[in-house]
């Protein structure tokens, strides 16, 4: 239910039975599953509104001064033949835009529009503060001194994931958790578990590498659950049987390895005969 269903004149939300009610009535304990989400459509409407008035304001600018103007000066005499010729030829010099005229005569176009009108910056920076409110980072269309490609818009899909998953794990565990466990081991009882929404795994790149190297070195303790998230990997519980690296003096990598054919007996490695390590 979108939250014009309800109303919030007592300090709680309460239903709207029908339109344009003024009261409605009490959500039924345990009914109801409220969620809230940042709270940006009031910004987004002050951005927009602040956009909408310049991008007005340039459409009659626009209409108005568009146009250049132009200026005809004569050494004739005004309301002479003369004075009149040079006005009927300025009136066709705005349509055919060309123009015969003496050494007395001059005609200059005046750009009536200003060089650096204030419409367009404001425009820009009402995009600029609106792209980051609903997509978490700005577009590397726009801001192209900052952006890089699409590596810039390639994140904000994981930024966006995160805080969707994030809201809806908040809401779960607030509002169903307890309820689940009240109902399965009875009530009061201590909350030790929860939903959790998974995400897509931030995978670490070989910059991200390099950096936790640099920050290691440098005495930096860096959170083993946040380095798992981000290269995708999953902690052992406790118990659990784990990889551990490799002894002093023991092959260290796969290329120092040797082939396990050459570890069998001849009869081991006979042909038809199909061995653990090849498999």
């Amino acid at each position: 239910m979108p939250l014009w269903f309800f109303e919030n004149t007592k300090g709680r939300l309460r239903f709207l039975t029908t339109p344009y009610a003024n009261e409605g009535i009490e959500l039924k304990e345990g009914a109801w599953l409220v969620t809230t989400g940042d709270g940006i459509m009031k910004a987004c409407a002050v951005a927009w509104m602040r956009k909408n008035l310049p991008l007005g304001d340039w459409s009659d600018y626009s209409g108005s001064y568009g146009k250049p103007g132009i200026i005809a000066s004569t050494s004739a005499a005004r309301g002479s033949d003369l004075f009149k010729d040079m006005e009927e030829a300025l009136g066709s010099f705005l349509v055919s835009k060309s123009i015969v005229v003496n050494a007395t005569e001059k005609v200059k176009v005046v750009d009536m529009a200003s060089a650096n009108p204030p419409f367009d910056p404001l425009v820009e920076r009402m995009d600029r503060l609106i792209s980051p409110l609903w997509r978490g980072s700005d577009l590397s269309t726009i801001s192209k001194s900052q952006g890089y490609g699409a590596s810039v818009q390639q994140g904000e899909t994981q930024i966006l994931e995160e805080d969707d998953a994030e809201l809806i794990t908040e809401t779960l565990q607030k509002n169903i958790d307890r309820r689940v466990i009240e109902y399965t081991f009875g009530p009061k009882v201590p909350i030790l578990a929860g939903v959790t929404v998974q995400q897509t795994p931030r995978r670490g790149t070989q910059q991200d590498m390099i950096i936790d190297q640099f920050l290691i070195s440098a005495g930096m303790q860096l959170s083993i659950t946040d380095a798992a998230k981000r290269y995708g990997r999953a902690i052992a519980d406790p118990g659990e049987p784990t990889l551990e690296p490799p002894l002093k003096g023991s092959p260290s990598t796969l290329n120092e390895m040797k082939p396990a054919s050459e570890n069998l007996t001849p009869s081991q490695n006979r042909p038809g005969h199909t061995n653990v390590a090849d498999q």
